[in-house]
């Protein structure tokens, strides 16, 4: 018989954990009652102290648990964890080859760090931290595909493996308020700010486009690429699965919310549709397009 996932013998200082845990609120008790019901359902693909990991990073545990979650639901064939000691967090079977996903949930960064996603004041017209929040995105890409480098050394996955970062954004609360196309699309493809070409011509309507960014500054002036994705040194990485959900911002439909992008360079990439849910966006090279595709609009119709 499996034990609960909300344990009172173990001593935390998470708050989030501590509220669910113990709040009797009704809607804080409901999601508690939905944890509850991932776990039974999760925890044969979860790392022994699953429990006790989740009340010291609240956020990052409950993402690993919905999307495998989301994946089950999905008739992905996830491995239990027991079935591989290491490598990323999630392996689902391929008849060709393994799929590997390994989630990450970025911060708004350290106190000392001055690129940081600062908090906004209230009640005060503010500009939208938008690059600020792209860059804890690429830190955060960076930094899993460099920890893939170090899973094909030690032989945790094959080169011929497909391998997917699955970002959750839920920790930086003004990624909440989203530009005008996906701000995860802006990490990895040079997409800068909107523009506008208005001809002197009458009876010309104006034409949008976007400026070509490749890189932003950091405070010190360094720059961090933005084209992750159309450069080879990348065709590891198979595609950027996004999504912001947390315990009390969720969709009726799991996995609703979530958008995949391909990597149109990706040495094993996944076929167009593999995931069947949220958003799906993939890139012509030869037409310069980008196309999407929503299937959460295919399922209800």
């Amino acid at each position: 018989m499996n034990s609960k996932l909300f344990r009172d013998t173990i001593n935390s200082k998470d708050t989030t954990y501590l509220m669910v845990r113990d709040c009797t609120r009704p809607e804080i008790f409901s999601g508690k009652n939905f944890m509850e019901h991932l776990w039974n359902r999760y925890h044969e693909y979860a790392d022994k102290d699953f429990p006790q990991k989740l009340s010291e990073d609240f956020p990052a545990r409950f993402w690993e648990m919905y999307l495998t979650c989301t994946l089950l639901e999905k008739s992905c064939s996830v491995c239990p964890r027991l079935t591989y000691a290491k490598g990323p967090d999630i392996k689902i079977l391929n008849p060709c080859n393994s799929i590997y996903l390994e989630a990450v949930t970025p911060s708004e960064g350290i106190s000392d760090n001055k690129d940081r996603v600062h908090e906004m004041p209230l009640m005060t017209a503010v500009k939208v931290p938008d690059e600020e929040i792209t860059l804890r995105y690429c830190s955060a890409i960076a930094d899993k595909f460099e920890k893939y480098k170090s899973y094909l050394k030690n032989n945790s996955i094959s080169s011929n493996d497909v391998y997917v970062i699955a970002l959750n954004s839920c920790k930086i609360k003004q990624a909440i308020m989203e530009t005008d196309i996906p701000r995860i699309l802006k990490a990895v493809l040079p997409f800068g700010d909107p523009q506008v070409t208005i001809s002197k011509r009458a009876g010309v309507k104006p034409y949008w486009s976007y400026q070509y960014r490749d890189k932003i500054y950091r405070y010190n002036t360094s720059s961090v690429p933005t084209d992750l994705f159309l450069n080879q040194n990348y065709d590891g990485l198979s595609g950027i699965l996004y999504s912001r959900t947390d315990l009390f911002n969720k969709p009726k439909r799991m996995g609703d919310n979530f958008i995949f992008i391909h990597n149109p360079l990706a040495r094993n990439p996944l076929p167009h549709g593999y995931f069947k849910f949220g958003m799906e966006y993939y890139i012509n090279l030869e037409t310069n397009s980008l196309n999407s595709k929503d299937w959460s609009y295919y399922e209800q119709s």
